[in-house]
């Protein structure tokens, strides 16, 4: 009898020492995951950290009447929040330069909260002439709506200085007549007689 006692007393001491570790302040139950918990919460609320690299910022005209600061910036081929690029940058004024709606293309890049503000300086090109259509399934007035929409810096008059934008014209008439399934190639020639100047665009079968 008493070495029965003396096991059960054995057994119960066990029992104690284990629930008083278990229960000791500094020794958190096996199971908690409270910290991960935490850390995880702090993680998925924490800020996204902004762009380490400069962006671009807003982009503006100058100078420049024929045209709103909106129309210069969507012909540019730039927008805001961008990764900023000098290259990219003289690569529009090269654009703009090769179109000959202007007789004057520069830039200015104004430093502002990691990034640069892009205000392009033009000088408007004064000679633009009317445009004529010769051939086309469409009205003069619908292919002039056609091309304000879907050519930057098309106003329903060219300039001849230069023909980049004439071309951009002529690619989309070409590309129009394909759509429409109107037969032909679109062929452009200047009339530049004094009086009756005009560009004129013709669908040849």
């Amino acid at each position: 009898m008493r070495l029965r006692l003396t096991a059960l007393s054995a057994a119960i001491a066990t029992l104690l020492a284990a629930s008083l570790t278990a229960c000791s302040p500094g020794s958190p139950p096996a199971n908690s995951s409270r910290g991960t918990h935490a850390a995880s919460s702090n993680s998925a609320s924490a800020p996204a950290a902004a762009p380490s690299y400069p962006t671009i910022k807003a982009i503006h005209a100058l100078g420049t009447r024929r045209y709103s600061s909106a129309e210069i910036a969507r012909a540019s081929g730039l927008h805001p929040g961008q990764r900023f690029s000098a290259a990219a940058v003289h690569a529009a004024e090269e654009r703009f330069a090769a179109t000959g709606a202007f007789t004057e293309v520069n830039s200015l890049l104004i430093p502002s909260d990691n990034g640069r503000i892009v205000d392009f300086e033009l000088t408007d090109n004064p000679h633009f002439y009317p445009v004529q259509f010769v051939g086309f399934g469409w009205s003069a007035a619908r292919l002039r709506a056609e091309l304000r929409a879907t050519v930057p810096l098309f106003t329903g008059r060219l300039p001849v200085l230069r023909l980049g934008l004439a071309h951009q014209v002529q690619r989309r008439l070409q590309q129009l007549a394909h759509d429409q399934h109107w037969p032909g190639q679109v062929h452009m020639n200047l009339n530049l007689a004094g009086g009756s100047e005009s560009v004129n665009f013709q669908l040849q079968r």
